[in-house]
């Protein structure tokens, strides 16, 4: 398992320090768009399941941020990638998935080429 913890820093408010167009999400599943470049979940009601854009819609866009900011129970956030695209973390590892397993638990990607995101930022257990 790698537990990233790295703070992104920027002039924004409280759980988004890049003030980013934000949203927030608490029904799944949800595919998250273009227009949005912060999204906030809150799983009260259950687990959400959630899956990324085309790498390649977004690499002329700013980061993309997700933070778990209310959680209920165990509940989950599942963040999918579209088929063929994968997320690279820090030590080159790839997934197809991740999860935002606690509450405060966030992810900030950026998209490097037509089928990766890579993992900017942010605090989570990736296993």
């Amino acid at each position: 398992m790698v537990r990233i913890n790295k703070e992104i820093t920027g002039t924004g408010g409280s759980g988004n320090p890049l003030e980013l167009p934000s949203i927030d999400i608490t029904t799944t599943p949800y595919l998250i768009g273009n227009d949005y470049g912060y999204i906030k979940f809150d799983t009260t009601s259950g687990n959400i399941v959630t899956t990324l854009p085309d790498a390649i819609d977004f690499i002329d866009k700013q980061q993309l941020g997700m933070l778990h900011y209310i959680r209920g129970g165990t509940n989950t956030v599942t963040i999918n990638t579209k088929s063929g695209d994968v997320i690279k973390d820090f030590l080159g590892n790839t997934y197809t998935q991740i999860t935002l397993d606690d509450e405060n638990d966030e992810v900030y990607l950026k998209s490097l080429n037509s089928g990766t995101w890579t993992i900017k930022g942010g605090t989570l257990s990736l296993s």
